[in-house]
């Protein structure tokens, strides 16, 4: 995903959400003025949006910028397994111990 620009927006912008993904480029892309949704499931977490929500560091993240955003600009949460969904297929993956891409 490059050269996107995300402006005004509600919950998480650019985001990873289970901690299976992998391999993903986020190359040069913008959010600014990132909101809190009213209303939300505490498993979404977008009460507490992040621009750019990494869940699993084995994506690669250069010259991203992150503007204004209610909460985090960048946040890194790495569970010790998969959640949600995705978790039946990857019961072993678990992003906590894995190193970030270069």
């Amino acid at each position: 995903m490059s050269y996107n620009a995300a402006y005004d927006t509600i919950g998480h912008c650019f985001a990873l959400e289970d901690g299976s993904e992998v391999n993903n480029i986020f190359d040069s892309n913008i959010g600014a003025l990132t909101k809190a949704a009213s209303t939300y499931t505490e498993s979404e977490r977008d009460n507490a949006p992040a621009t750019f929500f990494i869940t699993n560091p084995q994506n690669i993240f250069r010259g991203n910028v992150a503007a204004g955003s209610q909460d985090s600009g960048f946040m890194f949460l790495f569970h010790s397994g998969v959640v949600g969904d995705s978790e039946v297929f990857n019961p072993e993956l678990n992003p906590r111990i894995l190193a970030f891409q270069a």
